[in-house]
């Protein structure tokens, strides 16, 4: 049976039960050798098999027994870091390299209509306003 992420729990632990045992199965282990090699009893490995719920360290220590610590290998590999994590751990400071603003570029002819803008403004400037003491 191939459980999907929707199967229930009981259903996921039936899978890897009836999968360990017929693994056991090629390996032409005993129940009874299997259990001695692994310090749990028969009972314990027939509830495995039946997808009864056992303790984690009982699972580990049978697939240890069974030579097949490889099913669990992706589980002892550590995540790869994410792209942001990877940025992060990166060690470069801002100090060390600023950002920077770009500003666009203007084109000629808005350049052009500010210069004349600017140099309208000092020609049409109003009068200068008489000081306080003299508008009396």
């Amino acid at each position: 049976m191939q459980p999907t992420d929707n199967a229930s729990l009981e259903a996921i632990l039936e899978s890897i039960g009836q999968n360990l045992n017929q693994i056991r199965l090629k390996q032409n282990i005993s129940n009874e050798d299997l259990a001695e090699k692994a310090g749990v009893s028969r009972v314990t490995l027939s509830k495995l098999w039946k997808g009864a719920p056992i303790k984690f360290d009982t699972l580990l220590r049978v697939i240890r027994a069974m030579g097949r610590m490889d099913l669990i290998h992706p589980l002892l590999v550590p995540p790869e870091d994410t792209p942001m994590e990877r940025l992060s751990t990166h060690n470069v400071s801002q100090s060390e390299h600023p950002r920077l603003r770009v500003r666009k570029q203007r084109s000629s002819r808005l350049t052009e209509r500010m210069a004349k803008r600017k140099k309208g403004r000092h020609l049409s400037k109003a009068p200068a306003a008489k000081p306080r003491s003299a508008r009396r």
